[in-house]
């Protein structure tokens, strides 16, 4: 493995399109080379849709003005390509994220869980068990339906799936506030 898959396909690599065909491992590796990491599911729901909005730009149902995605999981296409993050005017979160449903799923840091019992009300839950156990994607792709697009909707995988549906969002853990005794 040089690069991710489709590096050298015209459907997939572009500058405006987002990398997509890389690993839970590659999108982590990469987050940290830049600096960042990759968000937890929480962080990620949260900012696609502020803990209120069923899609990232609102309740309104998707077109494809608003999302890369495949209607009753049939795409239009079996040779799909990817949609500049720009393209699509009207995914916009109110966090001010771009494309967070649609075009390709985003790795989160959590492993896979069947339930949220542990969970013990931390704002910002992290499940993690073995890094080769499944990690969670969201945010739908272009192979995907509607159901798929929901800030609510989760999926995963073997964190060494390196598909088209596959990609990263990275973020920045916030600094620590300043101790006021100093």
């Amino acid at each position: 493995m040089q690069a991710p898959n489709y590096w050298a396909d015209s459907n997939w690599n572009d500058p405006d399109l987002p990398v997509t065909g890389i690993s839970w491992w590659e999108a982590r590796a990469y987050a940290a080379f830049v600096g960042k990491t990759l968000p937890t599911e929480a962080q990620w729901e949260y900012a696609a849709g502020l803990g209120g909005r069923t899609y990232p730009w609102g309740d309104a149902g998707p077109t494809h003005e608003h999302a890369n995605f495949a209607p009753g999981c049939e795409p239009q296409e079996l040779r799909r390509r990817g949609t500049p993050v720009e393209g699509l005017p009207l995914n916009f979160a109110a966090s001010g994220c771009r494309d967070m449903a649609g075009n390709v799923g985003e790795w989160c840091l959590d492993n896979a869980s069947n339930n949220y019992e542990w969970d013990r009300g931390d704002p910002d839950p992290l499940f993690t068990t073995r890094e080769d156990d499944p990690h969670v994607l969201r945010g739908g792709s272009g192979l995907h339906d509607e159901d798929a697009l929901r800030c609510a909707s989760r999926d995963y995988y073997a964190p060494t799936l390196r598909d088209n549906i596959t990609g990263l969002r990275c973020v920045v853990w916030p600094l620590e506030a300043p101790d006021e005794d100093n």
